[in-house]
């Protein structure tokens, strides 16, 4: 049986993917729709709305997703450069470094999802919904900074424990 922290890490994995995809594919749908009804001068004046939030959410929720691959573009030369324990050090900061990030998002983007009281102009939608993107993602982000610490504190010097998944770009 698989620990239940693999499965829900799992879970989570699939769910960013699938909603990274159905809002591009939404997107590309609404602009589908767009095009189509000027072409035959039928208006559908409220689609760059649908646009806009699927936009923000597949930003930011791809982003989380990139996050957890530990796929973000770095330059980790220095950390190849030196050897396991100023190695592993380096890791430790520059992961905490990536939750303070990913926590001052989280305050800063529900501080500013929850102040804002604005509405859009055809569907007179909230747009909280819009601006949650930011926090959702960034409370991901903050989950998988934890689990990459835990990981590097409960194995040290275990070579690359949090950067498993990480991509070369060659």
């Amino acid at each position: 049986m698989r620990p239940a922290l693999l499965v829900i890490d799992d879970v989570v994995d699939k769910l960013l993917r699938w909603s990274v995809i159905a809002c591009v594919a939404g997107c590309l749908f609404f602009l589908a729709l767009g095009i189509i009804g000027r072409m035959f001068a039928f208006n559908i004046s409220s689609y760059p709305e649908f646009i806009e939030i699927l936009f923000a959410w597949s930003t930011f929720l791809g982003a989380a997703l990139l996050w957890r691959e530990r796929a973000l573009l770095r330059v980790d030369f220095v950390q190849h450069m030196l050897p396991a324990g100023p190695s592993w050090i380096l890791r430790i900061v520059i992961e905490v470094g990536m939750l303070i990030f990913a926590a001052l998002m989280l305050y800063y983007g529900w501080d500013f999802a929850t102040a804002i009281k604005e509405y859009t102009p055809f569907l007179q939608a909230d747009r909280v919904y819009w601006y949650l993107s930011i926090p959702v993602s960034a409370a991901i982000m903050a989950g998988y900074s934890v689990a990459a610490l835990y990981e590097l504190l409960a194995h040290p010097l275990r070579g690359q424990a949090a950067e498993s998944k990480q991509q070369e770009i060659l």
